[in-house]
């Protein structure tokens, strides 16, 4: 098996580091197709609340968010051990922070912060990583009413927006003339 830390093996390290950025970015950006490509076809994803295939994952995300204004996924401590040269354990921890809109326009939207880990295998194929097996492990969660009336400084900036005119989209298609990949 190919060295721990070789350029062949740090290169890996990017790779990987970089799709679970991606599928972060891809969920607070409602970008469906941009996850699906996170994973391979025949990936596995255990979300505890959906566990079976990509397809039927994306959708439930697709659905699930409808209702939620702000997703925020911070991916943060991670480790990658390899099986061998095209498998990989990878353990990260994620926070998240969502605002979910109430059915009742009268009732103020429900803030929640979570943390978590995923634990996945990544598999290379045809030169290419992807997540092949996804298991979500909860940590602790915190639910509250939003108070996001009492901050008046983020109506003063821009603000974010969870379709392809937010600043981070609209500032790739200018400078990048894309999306993300």
């Amino acid at each position: 098996m190919t060295a721990p830390f070789s350029p062949e093996r740090i290169a890996d390290r990017l790779e990987i580091q970089d799709l679970l950025y991606r599928v972060a970015f891809a969920v607070d950006r409602k970008d469906y197709a941009a996850l699906e490509r996170c994973y391979h076809a025949d990936a596995h994803e255990n979300h505890g609340v959906y566990v079976g295939d990509v397809p039927g994952f994306v959708a439930f995300v697709k659905k699930r968010h409808v209702n939620i204004d702000v997703s925020f996924h911070n991916i943060g401590n991670f480790t990658i051990d390899f099986i061998d040269n095209d498998r990989a354990l990878v353990e990260s921890s994620c926070i998240t922070f969502q605002v979910i809109q109430s059915d009742d326009p009268a009732k103020e939207p429900t803030e929640v912060m979570s943390a978590n880990r995923y634990v996945d295998i990544f598999s290379r194929r045809d030169a290419r990583w992807a997540i092949q097996e996804r298991h979500v492990v909860a940590e602790t969660a915190r639910i509250s009413e939003s108070q996001r009336s009492l901050f008046p400084l983020a109506l003063q900036v821009e603000q974010a927006r969870r379709d392809e005119n937010d600043l981070s989209l609209v500032m790739r298609r200018k400078h990048l003339g894309s999306g993300p990949a």
